[in-house]
């Protein structure tokens, strides 16, 4: 029953850690003002989950992105 239980806590864990980066793209004024201020209170919050931040002036692509 042990090995049941650490089998089921390595699963849970791996599927807590996510493979790829939460990625954000927006316009730089919005990361600046908005967005950045906040980063260090989510990173807090989920210490484990990656963050990729893209501040560009050009039009978001958002089918791209997915």
């Amino acid at each position: 029953m042990t090995r049941v239980f650490s089998d089921t806590e390595a699963i849970i864990e791996e599927l807590q850690t996510p493979d790829a980066p939460l990625q954000i793209s927006c316009s730089p004024s919005f990361a600046l003002h908005w967005l950045t201020p906040r980063l260090a209170d989510f990173n807090a919050r989920h210490p484990h989950v990656p963050v990729r931040l893209v501040a560009e002036l050009q039009d978001l692509d958002c089918e791209e992105l997915a």
